[in-house]
């Protein structure tokens, strides 16, 4: 099993980034839902096609597991700091979400 870390690439409330993972493309959106105050998580394909959407950021829990060709990709969201929480203002500053695959 090998694992990558994801840097999350701005600390606005609602932004995307495209990542290369162990040979494929995906399209990540996170958007910060003011109301009910957590992180959602839309992950797509490299054509654009939703995979899952609206996924609550919970750390340290399985957040998505994805058949990608002979592996299987198993999403985290790892703290950077002891007892971090997710804020509006800490996601990009003290986590990192993390992709374990698996063959």
């Amino acid at each position: 099993m090998s694992w990558l870390e994801i840097p999350l690439s701005s600390d606005a409330p609602y932004f995307s980034q495209e990542n290369q993972l162990f040979g494929y493309s995906y399209n990540f959106e996170f958007e910060w839902i003011e109301r009910e105050n957590f992180w959602a998580w839309h992950i797509y394909d490299a054509r654009e096609q939703p995979l899952a959407l609206g996924i609550k950021l919970i750390a340290e829990w399985p957040l998505f597991v994805h058949r990608a060709g002979d592996q299987v990709l198993a999403f985290y969201l790892r703290p950077k700091v002891p007892n971090a929480q997710l804020e509006l203002t800490s996601l990009q500053s003290d986590f990192n979400l993390v992709v374990h695959a698996a063959i």
